[in-house]
């Protein structure tokens, strides 16, 4: 969970699609060691150890809880890539250990984190434009100069000029081509 949570970072900050593709690739196989298929959430261990029980730490401390980390990453990878997968998986997560969670909220703010990418959905970013181009080195200083805790970052490389649309709750701003614009759909 947290190399993916990495990977994720890095392709946001670079938006180069081979770091989308570890952070999914790591995810699918989190979810294939480790998930709890019937009661949700994620153990610390695979299987194949020699532990009589397969511990699952929900408690965030001075690290966050493996499972809050993965609920982040899983809600984060279903608003850049759309893939329900991850999304089904992530609200496992919380539902399995709302309860607890709920009973003292402060223990567990990491999760919080994930819990409110559900209920207030994410920041999208749409870019289309060149990689090269020296206008997105300046969209990216623009975009995380602003704190956007739910931000989800989707990149498609064209041939012709760059352009933004910032989405959300289902809502989308027109696409814009200049640095001004995207202040401004930054801001609303």
């Amino acid at each position: 969970a947290y190399c993916c949570l990495g990977l994720i970072a890095v392709y946001e900050a670079t938006l180069e699609s081979e770091y989308l593709a570890k952070a999914e690739m790591l995810a699918q196989q989190m979810i294939g060691l480790f998930e709890d298929k019937h009661n949700g959430g994620f153990f610390m261990v695979s299987q194949n150890t020699d532990l009589i029980v397969r511990p699952m730490e929900i408690y965030d401390g001075a690290m966050p809880s493996g499972n809050s980390v993965a609920a982040v990453v899983l809600m984060k990878l279903f608003f850049i890539t759309e893939n329900k997968i991850y999304e089904e998986k992530a609200k496992g997560v919380m539902t399995r250990f709302y309860p607890t969670v709920a009973k003292a909220p402060q223990g567990y703010t990491f999760f919080l984190q994930a819990l409110n990418m559900v209920f207030e959905g994410p920041v999208q970013i749409h870019i289309e434009g060149s990689p090269n181009a020296q206008e997105l080195v300046n969209i990216q200083k623009i975009v995380y100069k602003c704190f956007i805790p739910n931000l989800a970052v989707m990149f498609k490389k064209t041939p012709e000029s760059w352009s933004v649309a910032v989405c959300r709750k289902g809502r989308c701003g027109l696409p814009v081509k200049d640095l001004e614009g995207v202040k401004g759909q930054l801001l609303w």
